[in-house]
C-alpha cells in the first residue's frame, strides 16, 4: 500500500502515458494513409527521408 502522496503521483503519471499514448495512436492512425503515399507513391527525397526520421 502506497501513502496518499505516492499514490496521487502513480495514478498522474498512468494519466500522462495514457493520455500520450491515446495522441500518439490517434496521430498515427490519423496519418498512416499519407505517410504510405509519401514514402511508396512519391519519389524519395531529403525532405521525405527527414520527415520520416523525426516521425
Amino acid at each position: 500500500m502506497l501513502d496518499p502522496s505516492a499514490e496521487h503521483n502513480v495514478r498522474l503519471v498512468n494519466c500522462i502515458v495514457l493520455g500520450s499514448g491515446s495522441v500518439f495512436l490517434w496521430d498515427w492512425l490519423d496519418n498512416i494513409r499519407d505517410d504510405y503515399v509519401l514514402a511508396f507513391k512519391t519519389k524519395v527525397r531529403f525532405p521525405t527521408i527527414i520527415y520520416f526520421a523525426i516521425r
